[in-house]
């Protein structure tokens, strides 16, 4: 792992201070983060930064399920450069996400306030557009898997958050 770039440091600790202070009123994450725990930390930012490095500069980067931004937002913030879509259908967290996207500036970003069964509906664009798709806290159901499915471009990856970081190329995920 390279060392840490200063930049994205900053942008970071503004992504966690924006959680936190959003934290108060909407439920975005039931880890603490006044001040953030160990595990928090781990949780919230440890593991997608870690888990970017193993992103070959992906171009587009979609976030199902987005909630409280992670892994989205860190991950987006370690490969510059990324275009990165957050779905999240509940309308208050939709507008956190958008306001962290105002805020972190790390390069282009949307949180769409959409149910996921309605996304591809809703934005055809999107099919077949994503290097990379990261989950967490989503059930892997058939519905979930066919979305993916369709969101990735043939060489895409998905990245799933659950009790162990799991990182299945396109091909793969298609297969399952």
């Amino acid at each position: 792992m390279s060392a840490p770039d200063p930049q994205a440091i900053g942008l970071h600790e503004r992504y966690l201070s924006l959680l936190a202070k959003w934290n108060r009123t909407i439920n975005l994450t039931s880890l603490p983060l006044d001040p953030p725990s160990d595990e928090a930390i781990d949780r919230l930012l440890v593991e997608p930064i870690l888990a970017s490095q193993f992103a070959d500069a992906p171009r587009t980067i979609i976030d199902i399920g987005s909630g409280g931004g992670s892994p989205a937002i860190p991950f987006w913030i370690q490969c510059p450069g990324a275009s990165l879509t957050m779905v999240e259908s509940r309308s208050r967290k939709c507008a956190f996400l958008a306001e962290a996207v105002r805020q972190i500036k790390a390069g282009k970003g949307q949180a769409l306030p959409v149910r996921f069964e309605q996304l591809l509906e809703k934005h055809p664009d999107l099919a077949g557009s994503a290097d990379i798709v990261t989950l967490r806290a989503v059930r892997l159901d058939h519905q979930v898997h066919r979305l993916v499915g369709a969101l990735l471009k043939p060489t895409g990856r998905v990245y799933h958050f659950a009790d162990a970081l799991k990182i299945v190329d396109c091909s793969t995920w298609n297969k399952g």
